[in-house]
């Protein structure tokens, strides 16, 4: 195989893997938005002089079945993705960076480290677009 053909065949494979890791996480945020025992808050905020998104930011915060679903897709794309854990004052807090043309994402997961079966989490999403 081509030299070249072989560079944009592992560009696009790694592209896709970024994309994976962002869509499952959105899409659970998302559909958790919606239903259950959760509250969402989301903001966006534009240019105010071309009305143009710079940022968004999304924020869910959910326990139980919907807990579970975040805690383990933050769990699954730690492991494949560029990624951060820390704790501190009792809380594990999470963090995956995705960089794609044209935004900037940081993914955040903040949950207590006690082993409760339960626990409340908050997932944070900020997205910034280049301009």
């Amino acid at each position: 195989m081509d030299k070249r053909k072989l560079f944009f065949l592992i560009t696009g494979i790694m592209t896709t893997m970024a994309l994976h890791a962002q869509n499952s996480i959105d899409k659970l945020i998302d559909h958790f938005s919606t239903v259950g025992n959760a509250v969402f808050r989301s903001a966006v905020e534009r240019n105010p002089r071309t009305g143009k998104v710079v940022k968004v930011v999304k924020t869910l915060k959910a326990e139980g079945k919907a807990a579970s679903a975040i805690r383990s897709a933050f769990a699954e794309e730690a492991r494949k993705s560029n990624s951060n854990t820390s704790i501190k004052d009792g809380m594990k807090t999470v963090i995956l960076t995705t960089r794609q043309s044209g935004r900037r994402s940081v993914y955040m997961l903040r949950e207590p480290v006690e082993n409760d079966n339960y626990p409340e989490i908050k997932a944070t999403i900020i997205i910034r677009f280049n301009q």
